[in-house]
């Protein structure tokens, strides 16, 4: 823009200043506003919003810093437009943070990762049971670790459950795997029973693991007997060779590969115990 400065000629107006066409002086651009080259006129500062009665200032969630707006630091928020400072989040409730810059309302002021809002305005520490990664919890929220359990959202007591796997944590009001009810996850719902591993099944399911644990209880029961009986030959057999060797020659002969095979194995108690009774059955028959 141009003026004519009190000469018969134009001059240039200063920075951020302008004139209206066929005036003879410049005029400096509003506060917060700048002259625009392309738009021939002044125009906004990026970081202002324009008001009603024709001025500019900064908006919510933003305070003036020097020449420009910029968003209110976390842990502070401001709901109204203008120039004023921020809001602190400490009070509302004390230990309380923002999640991000430029917050608008106390609303946004939160609990961070590792505490939680215990509705009577503080931020407390999570506990055992309680998930430490998760920001924004209150006491009716809390995030519950799968195997642990609580009475209802406005308890903070966790318990750990007898049963692990019958609690599956969360932040609803059902803790509990499918299935399952009452304190610790630990009764199950009608049409539901329990299975040998106490988890509750549907009473369809439970008779169909039945069946299969009893197949394979008798599996593993064949696997031993087979074990004692190839036990019980090669020791016959070991003896045998024994005294055939005797009778030919001093020199001791070594037990058969599988003998010593088992010799370093470790056999489950009652799989001794069937093997006693196999030897006491097969000498009553014997005699």
């Amino acid at each position: 823009m141009y003026s004519l400065g009190g000469a018969d000629d134009c001059s240039a107006c200063k920075v951020d200043e302008w004139s209206k066409e066929a005036t003879t002086g410049c005029s400096p651009c509003p506060q917060y506003m700048a002259y625009n080259e392309t738009m021939k006129k002044c125009t906004c500062l990026a970081s202002f919003i324009f008001q009603e009665d024709n001025t500019y200032t900064c908006k919510a969630g933003e305070i003036l810093m020097g020449t420009a707006c910029a968003p209110c630091e976390t842990a502070k928020w401001k709901s109204d437009i203008g120039v004023t400072s921020c809001n602190l989040c400490s009070s509302t409730p004390q230990g309380s943070t923002t999640n991000s810059l430029g917050s608008i309302s106390n609303s946004s002021c939160i609990c961070p990762a590792g505490k939680y809002d215990d509705l009577n305005g503080k931020c407390e520490d999570v506990k055992e049971g309680m998930n430490h990664t998760v920001a924004g919890m209150t006491l009716e929220t809390l995030e519950i670790e799968p195997e642990y359990w609580r009475m209802n959202s406005r308890s903070a007591d966790i318990r750990e459950c007898p049963v692990r796997e019958a609690c599956v944590g969360g932040n609803g009001t059902d803790y509990c795997r499918e299935g399952h009810d009452g304190p610790y996850c630990n009764l199950c719902f009608d049409g539901y029973a329990k299975d040998p591993f106490l988890l509750c099944q549907s009473c369809d399911t439970t008779a169909t693991s039945l069946v299969l644990s009893i197949l394979f209880f008798f599996v593993v029961a064949g696997l031993l007997f087979s074990v004692v009986i190839l036990l019980k030959r090669n020791k016959t057999i070991y003896k045998r060779s024994r005294t055939a060797s005797r009778s030919s020659s001093p020199a001791f002969t070594s037990p058969p590969p599988f003998q010593r095979w088992c010799r370093r194995c470790h056999f489950p108690r009652f799989s001794r115990r069937l093997s006693n009774q196999f030897s006491s059955s097969t000498a009553t028959s014997s005699s």
